[in-house]
């Protein structure tokens, strides 16, 4: 497609001016019965409109309904979608978000004649849909196949100048990690994405930490190292982050000692919970230290047969195990869930001294379905 001005765009646009129902139309109040006029409240009429100037042109989708004000219905009509175009600019405004809308833009282009991309995946929609500036350069003819499409999306709105291949990849995927961080922040955005995308869920979550880590630091890692140096330089990074944090927090005990058993141990300070929460990599310090501080909850470590993390509550019917987890929130065995239970048994009535009614009412169930 020959490159092109929005000035010439619409001089040359070949569409005339018109306003249709897309689908029922609107009925002549006056004809209408009382009742039908009532039942007729819920509907919604959408209205499609171009209108074409010399120098400009106007397209958009219109929602349409009757209200009532006593005994009087009247039409309302609200734009909900609309493009504006002028020989400077173009101004894509939405302000109604229902999923007709979500099309306006291609059907514009199909008006236009540029029906090439209104077989682009959802993600390529998107950005076509909500982009001016891509909107723009395809109308202009600068934005004209799926390469010029992805390529100016990842240059201009995700900041990064990558094979549109890649780009498309990971529009089409969860997009769980975030492009422009691998770009600056891994040693090599290509392997990065390679790697991450064969990665199992395990070791995903270990990557989207170990980059997370990165940021704050300000410093370059490899998604290609082996593993063992991925958690070895993971380590270091936690390491570093807590000592910048830990400083801030507080070192007094909250609750009275008493003695547990070797494989087990009270998190009994701000400190403690802070690097159990960083060490374990879950929400233990940030959801859950103001419960432990006012001694509605209180937390322990296990060493073996598992490392983790398990907590109890008070409920109506006595202590409970709340929780129990790995790192980064993973089942324990149901043999070290068993040795959980068993201190909860053994140490029932220490847990009962310590611990205060988290519930405001012992005849209501005490519901608590958050995870680390």
């Amino acid at each position: 497609m020959a490159r092109t001005t929005l000035k010439k765009f619409i001089e040359n646009f070949n569409v005339k001016s018109f306003s249709r129902w897309t689908g029922e139309e609107f009925p002549n109040l006056k004809q209408l019965s009382p009742k039908e006029k009532y039942d007729s409240l819920s509907k919604l009429y959408i209205k499609e409109v171009l209108s074409v100037k010399n120098d400009h042109i106007y397209y958009a989708i219109n929602h349409v309904k009757i209200q009532r004000c006593g005994k009087n219905y009247f039409k309302r009509s609200t734009v909900a979608h609309s493009i504006f175009i002028d020989q400077k600019k173009v101004v894509n405004k939405r302000n109604n978000i229902l999923s007709r809308d979500s099309e306006l833009v291609l059907d514009f282009l199909k008006l236009c004649n540029r029906n090439y991309f209104y077989d682009t995946e959802d993600c390529g929609k998107w950005y076509i849909s909500n982009s001016p500036s891509i909107l723009k350069s395809i109308l202009v003819g600068t934005i004209y196949n799926q390469e010029t499409l992805y390529t100016a999306i990842g240059k201009r709105i995700l900041h990064v100048n990558i094979n549109w291949k890649y780009i498309k990849s990971w529009l089409m995927s969860n997009r769980s990690i975030c492009l422009t961080d691998l770009n600056y922040y891994t040693k090599n955005i290509y392997d990065s994405l390679n790697v991450f995308n064969s990665s199992t869920n395990y070791k995903q979550c270990l990557l989207q930490d170990l980059l997370v880590c990165a940021i704050q630091l300000d410093e370059i890692v490899d998604f290609t190292w082996s593993d063992k140096r991925i958690r070895e330089e993971h380590k270091r990074q936690i390491e570093q982050i807590a000592q910048l944090e830990i400083e801030d927090k507080e070192n007094l005990p909250i609750f009275k000692e008493f003695k547990t058993p070797d494989n087990i141990k009270l998190l009994n300070t701000e400190k403690e919970v802070f690097l159990e929460a960083t060490n374990m990599h879950h929400c233990l310090y940030n959801c859950y230290f103001n419960k432990i501080k006012d001694k509605e909850y209180i937390a322990f470590h296990m060493y073996s047969p598992e490392d983790c993390t398990f907590s109890f509550r008070r409920t109506p019917k006595g202590i409970k195990l709340d929780q129990i987890y790995l790192k980064y929130d993973r089942p324990v065995r149901e043999e070290t869930r068993a040795i959980a239970i068993k201190f909860m048994n053994d140490y029932n009535e220490q847990l009962d001294k310590l611990l205060k009614n988290s519930y405001k009412n012992d005849d209501m169930p005490y519901f608590f379905d958050d995870i680390f």
